[in-house]
């Protein structure tokens, strides 16, 4: 195939239409003879009824979904994937099997080298003899060797079509190899455009007094001018933030739609076709496992359009968007400019392969990386987690227990029927890929390192005692899987095996099969709990002062109903490393219900939000999460946030989020009211009981996602219709409430001399250095980083500071917290050693 501008074969001239002959000219008319005497009449049989035409068969409708994934595998086949290639003519690989330079023949002999890649360079170089009729390019560097040879080379930079040599002798010697970019490109890369510098500067005008966002956007909206956000400017630290980020992302261009796009610009939009897994583009930022999710995400058009549900056409001429996210527990519309990474043209983040007009993916990195603080912040990380900032949803992380199935140290069946049960259920199952020296198989069976699939199905065959996994891999769906079980493979010939799965391979949709002998292809599992019903999902913020929270839920059933708490605490990710949020604190949830005049522990959360505990566990984690089922009672449920004094310390506020995810509203069904726990309360001391006395009421700042609603956020002491004090429950405006990563803990102020937004730590800082992850980012407590970067995939979130309770003569104790606080991670994937005076869960 040639380039994107490769010459076509000239079809064969069609041939001539012949031309209509004159009208023929008829012989005159000869004269009449005389007219015989009529036949005597003949009846006439009857006709028979002219049959009726049968209907045309009706041409079957196109499917967008098909139309579009028949592109993508089109755009998949061809040689370049960023088809920038400036010359015609004969085109050869000359980097197999995964390189992306190519030598293209023009038809006058004259030999170019394009580059498809955008973040390496490639150095080509010929040797020939001297004495020949070859013909360096103006540009090659020529020298000449003492064995009568002489070498011509050239560096071919990103989306570069550069010219070597013409005339070249049979005998010569060809030589590529790709490199990094080197400093001396980068430093040439103009990172803004002048159309952008004129925007800053004219928000700079406007910033001589504070204002945010919102404002700026009003502002721009009434002037007609484009929209730059203030709060993630523009600039080289978009893409890392020097002494804060522990990795560096190399920089690109930022720029509009309109500067990349060409004509193409004027029907840009987040989203203008059907949504499809296949068409996502990983590019070259280094956040492969966010491409996972965002690829796993877009599986459902509705929850891909969900997010961008709040932009409004106005806001979109001046180049604003708002992407619903869910940081820190907290739904927000973040709100950015569409002014994105590219490099020559080209975006470099994460795009749709088929349509660089449809923005939403890349949209949606700059979201989170602005949430996060940079590009640079979010390269490494768990896919789970990403899915449950764009849905809400709990997340398990099953890394040790799969890995203990597939390699046989465990029950087998038992985690086969745990991953039924979960697809079954309508949850998210993704299983993950090693990278590096770990990564043998993974190549060999063509998947990709450090990527996070899709498992769909779990196939038992009975009759063969086989079980298959089936997964989509959205990356190659031509051709997803060279294992046992790849599209061809004469395995296929059982029938029972192939009546079990029922495969469809002529789809090309990426769907592949994996036998369990091979599973260990995979080395990480997780779960989100998504539900095909959208969840109606209520939010309460609070903060710790110390150890004491400022809001507990009063919950009182009116029927029974199931649903699934959650506590978010602020995410370390892309946060200073001396910041005390830098490190995760030990949290935990606690129900309690009425038992005579006590309060009694009715469950605990745990690191799984299907098996509570009776016990206090305290998990180093982002988010805790456990379903817990409510009866009608006379007496109330209480549940109260936790988190450990491990974790804080006194004279320090600690933001956190209280959740509740249920399937149906639950008005009418649950009273939840407001209330605050005293801060001499035996709860706070790890005690099994306290009593049930008089507490008081709080308005807290509440909101709730409805399916299908617009985010709805209100203030008051209660989040239930069925509350007799709803009707004082104030409506507040999203943008009033809404805050950003930097709005919420860290003060912001302006770079004097550049004009950027830097972040200024508001706490003190917390003495001790406990090491760096691989990410660049503290450990927390020395406990393995849940989010560790693709080279190694998080490990199981590991409970720590486990509290036992007593019950002596009806009377709680606290346990030995002492003792039980000094856990430690002996070795790795070793749980916790257990501690005397505490029970460790692992």
């Amino acid at each position: 195939m040639g380039c994107g501008n490769s010459k076509v074969k000239q079809e064969a001239p069609s041939a001539a239409v012949p031309t209509r002959p004159p009208p023929r000219k008829e012989p005159p008319t000869p004269p009449r003879e005389p007219t015989p005497p009529p036949p005597p009449p003949v009846e006439e049989p009857p006709e028979e009824p002219t049959p009726e035409p049968e209907p045309e068969e009706e041409e079957e409708p196109v499917c967008p979904f098909r139309e579009r994934l028949d592109n993508v595998l089109v755009l998949k086949q061809s040689p370049f994937l960023l088809d920038k290639c400036t010359v015609q003519g004969t085109v050869h690989r000359i980097l197999p099997p995964n390189g992306r330079c190519f030598r293209v023949i023009d038809e006058d002999g004259r030999w170019y080298f394009y580059n498809d890649t955008l973040n390496f360079e490639m150095h080509v170089e010929i040797l020939y003899p001297s004495n020949s009729d070859a013909k360096p390019a103006r540009g090659a560097v020529v020298k000449g060797l003492e064995n009568g040879l002489a070498v011509a080379s050239i560096i071919v930079y990103p989306l570069e079509t550069v010219e070597l040599v013409s005339n070249v002798p049979e005998s010569y010697t060809l030589d590529a190899s790709a490199h990094p970019l080197s400093d001396d490109y980068l430093s040439r890369i103009q990172v803004l455009s002048s159309a952008t510098e004129s925007d800053i500067d004219l928000l700079r005008e406007l910033l001589k007094t504070p204002t945010d966002g919102q404002s700026v956007l009003r502002h721009c909206i009434s002037e007609g001018a484009r929209y730059v956000d203030p709060d993630f400017l523009p600039s080289a630290e978009q893409f890392s933030r020097p002494g804060i980020d522990g990795r560096k992302v190399p920089v690109g261009e930022l720029r509009r739609p309109t500067e990349f796009l060409g004509e193409k610009a004027l029907c840009a939009d987040a989203i203008r076709n059907v949504v499809l897994p296949q068409s996502v583009d990983a590019g070259v930022l280094g956040d492969t496992w966010f491409a996972s999710a965002i690829a796993i995400l877009a599986a459902s058009d509705e929850r891909v359009k969900e997010l961008f549900a709040r932009s409004t056409d106005e806001e979109k001429k001046v180049g604003a968007y708002r992407v619903l996210l869910n940081k820190d527990g907290w739904w927000s519309n973040v709100l950015i400019d569409d002014v994105l990474p590219t490099l020559r043209g080209a975006p470099i983040g994460i795009r749709l392969l088929d349509d660089d007009a449809e923005l939403w993916a890349s949209l949606l990195q700059k979201a989170y990386a602005k949430t996060c603080g940079s590009y640079a912040a979010i390269t490494g990380g768990d896919t789970a987690l990403a899915l449950q900032n764009f849905t809400g949803a709990p997340t398990l992380r099953l890394d040790r227990a799969w890995l203990e199935a597939v390699r046989g140290d465990a029950d087998a069946e038992e985690m086969r029927s745990r991953l039924k049960r979960y697809i079954d259920a309508g949850y998210t199952v993704l299983l993950s890929t090693p990278s590096g020296s770990q990564a043998v198989k993974v190549k060999s069976a063509e998947l990709r390192e450090g990527y996070t699939y899709a498992l769909e199905g779990v196939h038992h065959i009975p009759s063969t005692e086989l079980t298959l996994l089936r997964l989509r891999n959205t990356w190659e769906p031509a051709s997803p899987w060279r294992g046992k079980w790849a599209a061809g493979s004469s395995s296929w010939d059982m029938p029972e095996v192939l009546e079990g799965c029922s495969p469809d391979f002529a789809a090309k949709d990426g769907t592949f099969f994996v036998e369990w002998s091979e599973a260990d292809v995979f080395d990480g599992c997780s779960v989100v709990y998504t539900v095909p019903v959208p969840a109606h999902d209520y939010r309460v913020r609070g903060k710790f002062d110390y150890v004491v929270p400022s809001v507990a839920l009063v919950v009182r059933a009116l029927e029974r109903i199931e649903v699934c708490l959650t506590l978010s605490q602020k995410d370390k990710r892309g946060v200073p490393i001396d910041s005390p949020d830098a490190r995760l604190s030990p949290i935990m949830l606690s129900v309690f219900h009425g038992d005579g005049d006590k309060q009694v522990v009715y469950q605990n959360s745990s690191s799984d939000p299907e098996a509570p505990s009776e016990t206090f566990n305290f998990v180093v984690a982002r988010d805790v999460a456990m379903k817990c089922t409510f009866e009608p009672s006379d007496t109330p449920y209480y549940v109260i946030p936790r988190v450990h004094r491990k974790g804080t310390f006194e004279g320090r506020e600690k933001n956190f989020v209280l959740g509740i995810l249920s399937t149906t509203p639950l008005d009418e069904k649950l009273s939840v009211s407001f209330t605050r726990i005293n801060a001499e309360s035996r709860v706070l001391k790890n005690f099994a009981s306290f009593e049930d006395v008089a507490m008081p009421r709080v308005r807290c700042t509440w909101q709730v996602k409805a399916p299908g609603q617009a985010l709805e956020v209100r203030r008051g002491s209660t989040l239930s219709k069925a509350d007799p004090l709803w009707n004082e429950n104030d409506v507040e405006e999203e943008d009033d409430v809404e805050e950003t990563l930097q709005e919420q803990v860290e003060v912001q102020a302006k770079d004097s001399q550049g004009g950027s937004l830097k972040e200024v730590d508001e706490h003190n800082i917390v003495p001790g250095d406990e090491g760096e992850t691989d990410s660049g980012e503290e450990s927390a407590n020395g406990i393995e980083d849940p989010e560790a970067g693709p080279s190694a995939p998080p490990a199981d979130v590991v409970e720590v500071a486990e509290v036992s309770v007593r019950e002596e003569d009806g009377v709680g104790e606290p346990a030995a917290e002492e003792e039980a606080e000094e856990v430690k991670e002996e070795d790795e994937g070793v749980a916790p050693a257990a501690v005397e005076g505490a029970n460790v869960e692992e």
